[in-house]
This record gives C-alpha cells, structure tokens and sequence, in this order.
C-alpha cells in the first residue's frame, strides 16, 4: 500500500529536456524560415499566434502526436484533416456559457484533438482549470498525464512541442498536469455525478458521454459552470461533449430532444 500511494503522488517536472522530436522541429523551423539566427522577436510573434489561434498551434505542425501502428516514425505533427479542423472550429466557436455535443464514429483522433485543445487552454491561459472525465479513472489519467510526460496524451504534446512553446516547470503527477507560470491546471476525473460538484472550470470535456453511468445527474450537476456573468461575454465556462453513438441512452435522449426542439424553431422561423 505504501508503494502505491507513493506512486501515486511522485510527481515530474518538465524543464529544459532534450528536443523529442528534432526532425519534425528541423522541417517545421525550414517551413517557417527560422534558424540559429533568428530573433526572438520572431519566435515571440509565432509564440502569440498560436496563443491567438488554436487551429495555428495544432494544425500549424507544433502540436505532434502519437501514432502506435507506425513502428518507423511513431511522432507525427497532427493532420490537418478537414473533419478535425471542423470540429475543432465547432467546439472554439461556441460562446461561453454554451455546451458541445459531438456524436463522432471511432479512430478519428478526436481524444488528440480534445488533449491537444486542453493543452492551448492551458498553455496560453491565465488561471485556466480544465477537467476531463471520462468512463474509467485510468483513461482519464492517461488523458492527462500518468508515470512520465511520454506515457499520456496532454504530457506528450507539452513535451514534444517546439522548445519555445514548451511550459517550462510543467508538473505532472498522476491523473493532473500544474502549469506553473499561467497558474492553469489539468484534471482527470473518474465517471460519476458527483465528481464534479462544488467545482468550476473554464473547460470540461465529458469523453464517452453516451456511455457514462448516471449520465442525466452528471450532466444537470455540471451545467451550471457553464454559466457566467450577462454582461461579460468573456466569463463562463465551455462544456464539451464527445461520445460514440449509444442509442436509447440518457445522452442520446438529451442531444435528440435539443436537437429536435431546435429544428421545430428554426422551421417554425422559417
């Protein structure tokens, strides 16, 4: 028991490691025209624009991810397919206050997508706080970080970035990821109503949304971080729902009559 709870609780800081990934870095640096000596001003300026545009920093080549099936070159930039960018744009695009639901088919990279979109939030963020929840507490952890920055999603990204987009005195410990210099943080939580009660968060993505038991009371118990103050448009939080289809499930129930409310109005509108 002692050797689990120390387990539990050692935690990691990334610093000023080696490069991860310093061919991928090579051709990115070619594309952009930098080299030994360009000015960091320049760095700075890309630095803003990943911070200011989501789609840049993930799709620009900075964001890399893994890719098991490939056993030559497992470290890939993230493809700018059109579906991802799609939703990608679906989920920045929404107000605060508003809540996503993306009903997706498998193996389409949506979990990188969702880890790599946790990472700007954070990264770029004064004082964000993202939660992620998922069916089974070790996904959740894997998500975010679990043993080393190599062995999860969120932790890989953040370690096989750029150096000058990389947070320095990233700490990870099981299952949270601590921004140290934007006072953001990371969260796995494990699936149930009250998990998430007593809690705000600037972004909560719901993973398997169709599949997560009691799903009804999760769902009423984490609306209310959505919303924000009226008059600021910048307050409130963004709730994210991603899942496979599970027919006749709370979730599916939920999405259906939103959907079909909403397509009356619009028709009655028209």
């Amino acid at each position: 028991m002692v050797a689990v709870a120390e387990a539990k609780t050692r935690e990691t800081i990334l610093t000023t490691q080696d490069d991860l990934c310093p061919d991928l870095d090579k051709e990115l640096f070619r594309q952009l025209g930098i080299n030994t000596r360009t000015s960091e001003t320049k760095l700075l300026k890309l630095w803003e624009k990943c911070r200011d545009d989501p789609e840049f920093y993930i799709f620009g080549g900075f964001v890399r991810t893994i890719d098991e099936k490939d056993h030559v070159t497992p470290r890939k930039p993230f493809p700018p397919k059109s579906y991802a960018i799609a939703m990608l744009r679906h989920i920045h695009d929404a107000k605060m206050g508003q809540v996503v639901a993306i009903t997706k088919s498998r193996q389409i990279m949506m979990t990188w997508l969702l880890a790599a979109y946790a990472s700007w939030e954070a990264k770029f963020h004064d004082h964000a706080r993202v939660m992620y929840q998922s069916i089974k507490e070790q996904k959740a952890e894997t998500f975010i970080f679990k043993d080393s920055f190599l062995h999860s999603r969120i932790g890989f990204i953040e370690r096989a970035v750029p150096r000058f987009l990389r947070s320095y005195n990233l700490k990870g410990r099981t299952g949270t990821l601590v921004y140290q210099n934007t006072g953001s943080i990371i969260e796995a939580l494990p699936q149930g109503a009250d998990q998430a009660r007593s809690s705000s968060a600037s972004l909560y993505l719901l993973d398997e949304a169709a599949f997560q038991t009691n799903f009804a009371a999760t769902f009423k118990g984490i609306l209310p971080m959505a919303k924000g103050n009226p008059a600021n448009p910048n307050s409130g939080g963004r709730i994210v729902m991603v899942t496979t289809a599970n027919g006749g499930s709370d979730y599916a129930k939920i999405v259906e009559e939103d959907q079909e409310h909403n397509y009356h109005r619009e028709a009655k509108a028209a």
